[in-house]
């Protein structure tokens, strides 16, 4: 008898949360990880349209395979190379607006890392779209991560030896959760920028170990839309509702979001066109 099962990706500090559900008979084994030396590349890959009836977007795992689902180019630009669309300049407009589905085998057995991931996209936005870029310091609005003078309220990981893991649950009454594992300060902010916040995000805090923590905040609609996200009609507002993110940043953490203009890298694009054919 097939089951309904639900599979929430790990973000690992990247844009585009997403909660799939799929109608299987058993969900397939997930691979043991990669060699943590490889240098992985997609050995085929097929690209194709988006179903615009589908809702959100982001990547998983099917057994050895890498799939996106609903992704952008502009997406998988941020995912790859770990900025905020602000960060990107230039480019035509299909960027933003035309979504693709992947399913990629890598040439590599075994389950990427985030950082493996990332090489594998790099490589199949050169090749498959004939991305060219440049980079460059430019001055941007963006939110600096700073540590109150109380101090930090959350300690370093347990296993720093364990894999990066950035999880999202979001309640019915639109509260959400974000759970750190082994986390850089660097890995939060680039989740942050890449699932949430409308600007770029940069570490200021000088913490540079690796650490668990879990924030509970409210997102506003415009937040949530970042994510892909709405609330369902008529949903009933939470009197118990936690604060704002910024508001849950200082309460729970001990750090402060702070609105801010900064000289951050920006990839200007030179050349970039539709993915060729498969």
């Amino acid at each position: 008898m097939q089951r309904l099962l639900l599979s929430i990706f790990a973000l690992s500090a990247l844009p585009g949360s997403v909660l799939l559900a799929q109608n299987i008979a058993e969900p397939p084994p997930l691979p043991k990880p990669m060699p943590a030396n490889a240098d992985p590349a997609f050995v085929v890959a097929t690209i194709k349209p988006s179903n615009p009836t589908v809702q959100g977007q982001g990547y998983g795992f099917r057994g050895q395979d890498v799939t996106t689902t609903n992704t952008s180019v502009s997406w998988l630009i941020t995912l790859a190379y770990s900025m905020h669309a602000h960060q990107v300049i230039g480019g035509p407009g299909w960027l933003g607006s035309e979504k693709y589905d992947i399913l990629g085998r890598p040439d590599t057995p075994g389950r990427p890392s985030r950082d493996q991931l990332k090489i594998m996209f790099k490589k199949l936005l050169a090749e498959r779209f004939q991305l060219k870029f440049h980079i460059e310091k430019r001055e941007l609005a963006a939110y600096a991560i700073t540590v109150l003078k109380t101090g930090p309220k959350f300690g370093e990981s347990a296993n720093p030896n364990s894999s990066l893991g950035v999880g999202v649950g979001l309640t019915p009454s639109g509260s959400m959760t974000y759970t750190f594992r082994n986390a850089p300060l660097d890995s939060v902010a680039n989740a942050l920028q890449g699932n949430l916040l409308d600007q770029p995000v940069v570490n200021r805090t000088g913490l540079t170990g690796k650490y668990d923590f879990s924030v509970k905040f409210t997102p506003d609609p415009p937040q949530l839309a970042n994510m892909g996200r709405v609330l369902p009609a008529g949903a009933a507002p939470d009197p118990d509702a936690p604060p704002d993110i910024f508001a849950a940043f200082q309460q729970q953490l001990g750090l402060k979001l702070e609105s801010t203009k900064t000289a951050v890298d920006v990839m200007v694009i030179e050349k970039i066109e539709k993915p060729s054919e498969n």
